[in-house]
Order: C-alpha cells, then sequence, then structure tokens
C-alpha cells in the first residue's frame, strides 16, 4: 500500500487470518463479534498504558458504526481513515465494517495535497481524523463542476442609504476589558474604534468589493453623538477603520470641528487610511487640532502606469506634496503610508520606485510595504488569470500572510524577500530616522502601547532590536497612562457578560467572530492586532431594535472569548443557541471550515448562517461546504434582520426555499437540489464527537447479507497518473480467512511506520483473540519500540515478532494478487 512512500516490499501485502471452518455468508465484523461472545474480558488492545477488552472494543465499535449510520452511510460507503496510533482508530476501522462501509486508511504525513488527493481518489464520502492531524485541508474544494449552478441567489439587497438611522453599535454586547489590553490596527489600547462610512466610489482592481460603489457617511452629528457618549464614560482615544473618512471632505471637517468647539482632548487615529491626494493644507492642519495624532496614507504603487492599470488613480505628485507638509508642519503627527507590490505584469523596477518614494519622505513612522493579496473572485483575480496567475496559485496564497511571498508573483521570490531587507536596512532601521520618530511615538502613546505597535511590526521580537529598545526607553517619558484609566467598568452591565440566556424566553442566536486565530496557531502580524467585533455588535444592537424581546443574542470572537475548540463548545453548551452566525474573512477561510465543521458535529439541527467578506465575495466556495445554509451578502443588518424575522414565524427553524427566495441579499443551496450533493465528502473529527458517541447505542447492529462489500481499499498500482485501488470484498477476505492464513498472533504491536498493518494485522490478531499493542505516536514521525508495549512483552519479544512479519510481508505479493485476480477493478 503505496499512498505516502511506503517501501516496494510493504506495497501490496495484506494476510488475512485463518480460521478452522468456513463461515459462508458472514463478514469479518461478525466473525469478530463471535470472537467478543468467546473472550469478551480478553484484553484486545493496549494503548499508553491504557486497555480495552473484548467487550470493550466492540461496544465503541458499535458506537461509530451506530453514529456512521445515522450520517448516511450504506453499505459500500467509503469511508478514509487517518491512521492516528490510538485504540478509537481501532474501534473506527471496525465501526465502518461494522455499518456496511469500506475504509481506506491513509498515513498522518503526507501534505495536505496528497492527503486531499487520496481522498478523492478513493471516491471516500468521509474523512475520519484526528483534530491535531496536520495535512487535512478543511476548504471545500473538491474537483469537477463549480457548485454555483445549485446556488440560488436572491435578488441584491438595497445599499443602505441613511447610516443615521441604525443605532449606535452597543458596545456592552461584548466584554470590552478583554480588548482594552490588546492593540489594534492601528497604535491604540483602551480606544473605541468606530466606521464612518461605507461604500466607496473608486474601482481599485485589488479591493474586495464587499461594500457597494456608492459612498454613504454618516452625519457629521451622529459620528460626534458616539464619541461624546464614550467620552463621557472616560474612553480618551478614538480609532477610525474606514479608509474613506475624508472623501465627503465638509462633512468630515464639520465633525473635526465639533470636536474642537466643544473642547473633547481626545486621541484620535485614521488606522484604516485616508485618501491622500485629496487632502489639502487646511484640512491637515484642523485635523491636527482636533486631535488626529496618527493617520495613514494610502500610495500603493509609486508607478504611474500601475496606478492606471490597478484603477487607483492616485495623483501622486500631490499625495508627496501633502506628505511633506504633514512631516515640517506636524511633526508630532504619526504618519503611515500603505503600499504594496507584487501587481501582475508588474516589474522589478516600478516596485523600487515605491521603495524609492518610501526613502524620500522623512520621516514615516510605520509604513506597510505588503505584498499583494489576490483574493479569489475578485477582479484582481480575474486580471491576474488574464495575465498567466494560475487559480490554483490565487487558492494556495490565500492563506498566507501579507509580508510572505506567494506564486502570483511576477518576479522571484528572492526578489521580494531582498526588497523587504532594503527596506528595513535602507530605511525603518536608519538610527537617523528612530532617533527622529521614537520621541515623537513617546507623547503620543503608552509605554505599552508603543512596545506592543513595534512588536507587531518588526519581524521577529523587539527583543531583537536593541537600539530601538534604548531610544524606547530612554528618559522613561511616554503619554500619561493616567490619562486612560481601567475602563473595565464602563460596560460592567454587559448583557454580553451573560454566561447563560433564559431558556424559552427569545429565540437564541450565537454569533461568532472568526477573524483571528488562536494564539498557538497564530504566526501572522495580522493575528497580532485585535478590534472588537464591531460588525457583529452593529447586527445584533439592530436586531434588539426591531425584535427586543423575542431574540437573545451573544457575541464570541475567537482568540479573546475563547481560545480553543474546547471553549468554543463551552460557549455553546451554556448557551444552548437555535441560530448560529458566523463572520469571517478570506484569509481565515481554512479556520472557518474547520470551525464549521466542529459546529455540525455537535449542533447538526441548528441553522448555520455565514456573512463577512468571505461570505460575500466567495460564496460559491462557502455553499460548497453543505454544513452552511446561508450566506448573507454584503451589509447584514437588514437581510439577517428579516431572516430572522421569518425564522421566527417558523418557531425558530430556517423556512423553506420559497420563503428564503423572497429576501433579498442571501444565497443558498436549496433543499430540493441537496439530495444530490448532501453526501459531498467531509471531515469527521473523532476528538469532537466523542460525546456524541458515547451516546450511541453499543449493542451490535442487525447483521445483513454484506458479503458481496467491500471490507477496504488498496491503492497499490498506478495507471497512468491515476491510482489503481483494489477493493477486498468481505466474502473474498473470509475466504482467505477460513481457507488460506495460518498464523495466529498473540500480541501484534501496532508500530508508527505499520499503516499496511492496519488491514492485515489487525484482523489476523482480533479474529484469535490476540492483542494489539499500540504506539502513541503518529505514523512516520518516528518512535522508539522501548515502551510502547505492555511489560511483560520484551524488546526480544517484539523485534522477533516485527522480523516475522517482515517475513510475512515478502511473501505477499501473490497472496494478494491472486485475491484480487478476478474482483472487478
Amino acid at each position: 500500500m503505496n499512498i505516502e512512500g511506503n517501501s516496494p516490499e510493504q506495497d501490496m501485502i495484506f494476510s488475512l487470518p485463518a480460521a478452522t471452518e468456513t463461515r459462508q455468508g458472514q463478514c469479518l465484523s461478525e466473525l469478530f463479534e463471535d470472537q467478543v461472545v468467546r473472550a469478551p474480558e480478553a484484553v484486545a488492545v493496549v494503548c499508553d498504558g491504557q486497555a480495552w477488552n473484548y467487550a470493550e472494543l466492540n461496544a465503541k465499535a458499535n458506537q461509530v458504526a451506530h453514529y456512521l449510520r445515522q450520517q448516511g452511510l450504506l453499505p459500500g460507503s467509503v469511508v478514509a481513515v487517518m491512521a492516528e496510533h490510538r485504540r478509537e482508530t481501532l474501534a473506527a476501522l471496525l465501526g465502518i465494517s461494522k455499518a456496511g462501509g469500506t475504509y481506506v486508511p491513509i498515513a498522518v504525513t503526507g501534505s495536505p495535497e496528497q492527503v486531499a488527493r487520496t481522498w478523492h481518489d478513493s471516491q471516500a464520502k468521509w474523512l475520519l481524523a484526528w483534530e491535531a492531524a496536520p495535512p487535512i485541508s478543511f476548504t471545500p474544494g473538491q474537483p469537477g463542476a463549480e457548485a454555483s449552478r445549485d446556488i440560488h441567489v436572491t435578488s441584491p439587497r438595497p445599499q443602505i442609504k441613511n447610516l443615521d438611522a441604525l443605532p449606535l453599535p452597543d458596545r456592552s454586547l461584548v466584554d470590552y476589558s478583554r480588548y482594552n489590553q490588546y492593540v489594534g490596527q492601528g497604535c491604540f489600547q483602551k480606544d473605541i474604534s468606530l466606521v464612518a462610512t461605507r461604500g466607496c466610489p473608486y474601482k481599485c482592481l485589488y479591493c474586495h468589493g464587499v461594500w457597494p460603489k456608492t459612498h454613504v457617511v454618516r452625519s457629521a452629528h451622529n459620528i460626534f453623538q458616539e464619541v461624546l457618549l464614550h467620552y463621557q464614560r472616560g474612553y480618551r482615544a478614538f480609532s477610525f477603520l474606514d479608509d474613506c473618512f475624508n472623501l465627503d471632505r465638509r462633512n468630515s471637517a464639520t465633525f473635526f470641528e465639533l470636536v474642537i468647539k466643544n473642547k473633547l482632548k481626545i486621541r484620535i487615529q485614521f488606522a484604516g487610511g485616508l485618501r491622500g491626494d485629496i487632502l489639502t493644507f487646511d484640512y491637515i492642519d484642523l485635523m491636527a487640532e482636533a486631535g488626529v495624532v496618527q493617520m495613514g496614507l494610502a500610495l500603493e504603487t509609486a508607478s504611474p502606469r500601475l496606478q492606471r492599470l490597478i484603477g487607483k488613480n492616485l495623483n501622486i505628485e500631490k499625495l508627496r506634496e501633502n506628505i511633506e507638509y504633514i512631516c515640517e508642519r506636524h511633526p508630532n503627527i504619526m504618519l503611515d503610508l500603505f503600499t504594496m507590490f507584487g501587481f501582475p505584469t508588474e516589474t522589478e523596477q516600478e516596485s523600487l520606485m515605491t521603495l524609492d518614494f518610501i526613502r524620500g519622505i522623512k520621516w514615516l513612522h510605520f509604513p506597510q510595504i505588503s505584498v499583494l493579496k489576490i483574493f479569489p473572485s475578485t477582479e484582481m483575480a480575474r486580471f491576474a488569470i488574464e495575465h498567466g496567475v494560475t487559480r490554483e496559485s490565487i487558492e494556495s496564497s490565500a492563506h498566507l500572510a501579507y509580508h510572505s511571498p506567494s506564486d502570483t508573483l511576477p518576479f522571484p521570490k528572492s526578489f521580494v524577500r531582498e526588497y523587504q531587507a532594503r527596506f528595513m536596512m535602507e530605511y525603518f532601521l536608519l538610527p537617523e530616522r528612530l532617533a527622529s520618530v521614537i520621541p515623537v511615538q513617546k507623547r503620543a502613546l503608552t509605554r505599552s502601547e508603543i512596545l506592543a505597535r513595534y512588536n507587531h511590526f518588526l519581524p521577529g521580537n523587539l527583543a531583537d532590536y536593541p537600539e530601538i529598545m534604548r531610544l524606547i526607553e530612554r528618559d522613561g517619558r511616554f503619554y500619561s497612562e493616567e490619562a486612560t484609566p481601567n475602563l473595565a467598568p464602563a460596560f460592567s452591565t454587559s448583557p454580553g457578560a451573560k454566561v447563560k440566556p433564559d431558556l424559552g424566553s427569545g429565540l437564541r442566536i450565537f454569533l461568532i467572530d472568526l477573524t483571528q486565530s488562536f494564539n498557538q496557531e497564530t504566526a501572522s502580524q495580522v493575528d497580532k492586532m485585535v478590534e472588537a467585533p464591531l460588525g457583529l455588535m452593529y447586527l445584533l444592537t439592530y436586531l434588539n431594535q426591531e425584535l427586543g424581546s423575542k431574540i437573545q443574542g451573544k457575541i464570541v470572537k475567537s482568540r479573546i472569548d475563547f481560545d480553543s475548540f474546547e471553549e468554543l463548545d463551552s460557549l455553546m453548551d451554556d448557551w444552548q443557541p437555535q441560530v448560529i452566525g458566523i463572520r469571517t474573512l478570506s484569509l481565515y477561510k481554512e479556520f472557518f471550515h474547520k470551525t464549521v465543521q466542529r459546529i455540525k458535529q455537535r449542533w447538526p439541527d441548528v441553522p448555520l448562517i455565514t456573512g463577512g467578506p468571505y461570505a460575500t465575495i466567495e460564496y460559491a466556495t462557502v455553499l460548497k461546504d453543505r454544513n452552511v445554509d446561508v450566506a448573507v451578502l454584503g451589509e447584514g443588518e437588514l437581510t439577517f434582520a428579516e431572516l430572522v424575522s421569518k425564522m421566527l414565524e417558523w418557531d425558530g427553524c430556517l423556512p423553506e426555499d420559497e420563503v428564503l427566495k423572497q429576501i433579498a441579499g442571501l444565497a443558498f443551496v436549496p433543499r430540493s437540489s441537496l439530495g444530490a450533493t448532501r453526501g459531498q465528502r467531509r471531515v469527521i473529527l473523532m476528538n469532537s464527537i466523542q460525546d456524541e458517541l458515547a451516546r450511541q447505542d453499543s449493542q451490535n447492529l442487525p447483521r445483513l447479507n454484506q458479503t458481496q462489500v467491500a471490507v477496504y481499499g488498496i491503492p497499490f498500482v498506478k495507471r497512468g497518473d491515476q491510482p489503481w485501488y483494489g477493493w477486498v470484498s468481505q466474502a473474498k477476505a473470509v475466504h482467505w480467512v477460513t481457507n488460506e492464513a495460518t498464523d495466529r498472533p498473540e500480541v501484534a504491536l501496532w508500530h508508527p511506520r505499520d499503516l499496511d498493518w492496519l488491514t492485515g494485522k489487525l484482523w489476523e490478531t482480533l479474529l484469535h483473540a490476540g492483542q494489539i499493542v499500540v504506539s502513541p505516536a503518529r505514523a512516520g514521525h518516528g518512535s522508539d519500540l522501548d515502551g510502547l508495549a505492555p511489560e511483560e512483552t520484551t524488546a526480544t519479544e517484539i523485534e522477533e515478532r516485527e522480523s516475522a512479519k517482515t517475513n510475512r510481508l515478502r511473501q505477499g505479493r501473490a497472496l494478494l494478487e491472486n485475491l484480487l485476480e478476478d474482483s472487478d477493478l
């Protein structure tokens, strides 16, 4: 069995156990059940000092079998199994057979692509795995026609034109004490993030395209009222996340005038950036007077050709003029610049034009040089494909951080690394620049804020840059910590702090923000910046306004409110959700689908609705995952509120297709078309369904005539580029058991190298009341033999059995060929 590079000696060898008499019409699992009756108390399997006897192993296998039947497994259904070395893996293999299925073992040492290919080629409908198995991809990507032909997209939802009519987001819906300790997209801790606009009139090719192309603004008075509300609660730092704040120059200027008129002493930052070429000197002066201490300006590229190509059409010289004015007249404003490189058709010389633009400014504080991320299903993706970038490279780079080279680049990855190195050495780390900007940063930021900002920005850790640390710590004067008091009590009456709902008093809605990886998985600088889930606060605030006591809602965010799937399980167990809503980004699509898979295993009947950039732009990919019921496209408040209202009319259930089709702004797969697609390949995480398995019946399933069903599949030969699967039927396997095999092992060691052992040695041992000793190490990860067997089994005995096994493997090619020679392949 040569899935992941086993030796040729192991490619085709599966010895099956002998029996003393022919058992016509019986399957291997039935022979095993007979053995359980004869020796229920005999030890069947030992792993890491824990043992199951035959009765216990049989009960565990029965629970797996009953569970798989509930999932739709029919006789002959193929189930792939990641070959983790656990007792539960053996129970899963037995359970598959008991349920009438066919198993195909897959090693855990392959790449995600190799595992996906094996899974696909075997035509398995399910993949049983453990959460720690690294090579599994949870993103739906089955080969074949796009699922979009089955998707119904309702009429577009008209854009919300009166943002002032939306209620101000209720910040008490989340626990702000959890977020106050982090720095967000900008530089502040203990801040209030705001969005003042929606939509953008520009048609930049690289944009995600989530918002409509009509620019809508909140009135200056509406924005000011929100700032004043939180100012009165003690907040002094405010971060604007949208990048279109200054497009309506008159309205945005009025906001600054209101701040000045009312003498609010606040810090304002524009973490999302501003349109820099439409700024005026007077407007910049007004911003500085109102308390702006940080602003980001968007350049993207300094190449005029690329500016036209990507649709940015920025006036580069006007931007340069405004930057120079800020640096000279307002040096206390921390000025950032957003740039990117790696556009299709971009040359190395054009990239260096952008680097030269940065180096000509004295001084930028935290300039960004991002590698272009091409998101699937965007205008940039279509343009890239037209110019030779493959869809596969776009998909494979979607999870990469913004500084990571990808296969979509128009130049070598080595150039990217050289570019980044030159930026650091020739600009950012210049002693002259550091000596100029760090004192400014210390006047605007607290010590913890400035340390966090540098830790987020620098490759490695701030401790690796002693010169920067020396400048930060010199004289010890920072923005006053007293100006940012402990604000945890500000929302102490938070409904979001309620752990459990009032059961029966309203539809329970559980909203999850998945725009942050868990701590142990954090590798990207993006993951280190934490923002409160503002979008979900807008959503739930609007629902509460419109539906009142008819609903109860809770908001949680990954990494903050839960930092593991076990913690999410606990939160959901407490809340007992009736509706689950999830917001995520394309960057986290793999995390999203993995989470959805786990949720649906525990809450299979609860409607799952998703929104956000990923669901809006890539709804066809999202809805390939049949765990997702509905995708909300674009703005969510009106659409989600109408959907929930309809669900209330349907006793909390998802309405029928004809009702959903009347709700604007949705995409879903009609249930009438799910018959042929409901059985799509999906992952079942064994560790996440242990509670569900424990509730299953532990008794044997009724025996069926399944002798012509394959017990397992063997991918051992390639015909051209395609693997050839030999399917060993129950009848042929039992024939071999009863007429050919002679070995009767008493103790068999399942060593990490023994993927092939899972088929032959499993049945050979168990059908003769033998004992299996399982190594806890993963296949292929390596392990010593010492300590893997019970104390009464010596290392010499183990080596002898391993040697005997190897000899049997070398003799087995002809036996296997005889077994398969008249199979229908």
